[in-house]
């Protein structure tokens, strides 16, 4: 591997004709040292970088032009030089059984080390062929697939802020933190596949996702849609709040997430925002989320939502078309024959 440097064993020429070359080597060595000293010494230096050049050792600092760097470009993995001065004896057939070739010290390798008096150094990548690059790990069956457990909460986590503090619903700091430390307290065959919580409608909602998923979840601005929750929590990934809005909005969200376990994977999900509300709703931008959960090789599509409050023949029929509009959603993105789910707070009862 690498440019104009034939790979496998060195190429050791007969010692006869081995000699004369070296003897016309140092003949002319000594002539360029004797005329032109300092413009040989300027010559090894550019012939050095011209090397570098062609190689491709435009490199991180952290990196430098080595064997190591030299293997990782080509995708044969890590790479070490082989043979140690002065009696070198490198040999790619003996000493290596990835792809290899001669190393040369003019070419300016980092880790060469000391020149040969004798023999030669090797360049040794881990693999002879290029290393395909991994992708996202395949899933696997599970004995368990065939179920899925779900927590559908409204967390009564509302504050409203237009200016000043408008409402704001009791408890919430208390309420959080303990959700939060219920979630940490299980172990993980005692956590839900699937939460969908409602109303995460503050900062105290907020803090608690972060305690919960991750501290780069937050409810409001752009972003992702799907956050992946950190080390030790028990979730792989949960959603942000559907439709969010900025700090400055005197609307809402939706404040509905939806949270996949650890073991699942949360690999689709889009929001909408329902077309009609009345009351306090109208502050909100309420809707669902229509998302796809995969445990072990089974898909579950999972629907979380709130829809319209309070009793009341207008808030019934708009609850009514709020379905309607969920059924079309879910017509258009869910195959046919897919397990479904639908959560949250209907607000029905």
């Amino acid at each position: 591997f690498g440019p104009g440097i034939p790979s496998g064993a060195p190429q050791r020429l007969a010692p006869s004709l081995r000699s004369r070359a070296r003897g016309r080597q140092r003949r002319g060595a000594m002539r360029s040292a004797r005329v032109h000293a300092p413009t040989a010494a300027l010559g090894c230096v550019c012939l050095a970088s011209v090397v570098r050049q062609i190689a491709g050792a435009h490199l991180s600092s952290h990196t430098g032009f080595t064997c190591d760097y030299l293997c990782l470009k080509k995708k044969r993995g890590h790479g070490r030089i082989i043979g140690t001065a002065p009696w070198c004896g490198g040999d790619c057939k003996v000493d290596c059984t990835g792809a290899c070739r001669t190393a040369n010290k003019a070419e300016g390798l980092e880790d060469y080390g000391d020149g040969c008096d004798t023999g030669y150094k090797v360049c040794c990548c881990d693999h002879s062929d290029p290393v395909p690059p991994q992708g996202p790990p395949q899933p696997v069956a599970r004995g368990d697939q065939d179920s899925l457990t779900i927590l559908s909460l409204n967390t009564f986590l509302l504050e409203v802020n237009v200016f000043f503090q408008f409402s704001r619903k009791p408890n919430m700091e208390v309420r959080a933190q303990a959700l939060a430390e219920w979630f940490g307290s299980l172990e993980l065959k005692e956590v839900p596949d699937v939460v969908v919580f409602m109303e995460i409608f503050s900062g105290a909602a907020e803090a608690m996702m972060q305690r919960v998923c991750s501290e780069s979840w937050f409810k409001n601005g752009e972003g992702d849609k799907v956050v992946q929750c950190q080390a030790g929590s028990p979730f792989a990934a949960a959603t942000r709040v559907n439709n969010p809005t900025s700090s400055a909005n005197p609307y809402k969200g939706g404040g509905v997430v939806v949270l996949a376990k650890r073991g699942l994977t949360l690999d689709y999900a889009v929001d909408y925002a329902f077309k009609e509300a009345t009351d306090a709703d109208k502050n909100a931008y309420k809707g669902f989320w229509v998302t796809r959960v995969t445990k072990g090789l089974q898909h579950y599509w999972v629907v979380g939502t709130h829809t319209q409050a309070n009793p009341g023949e207008e808030q019934s029929r708009i609850r009514q078309t709020q379905f309607q509009e969920i059924r079309a959603a879910v017509v258009q993105q869910v195959p046919e024959g897919a397990r479904l789910v639908y959560a949250g707070d209907m607000n029905v009862m």
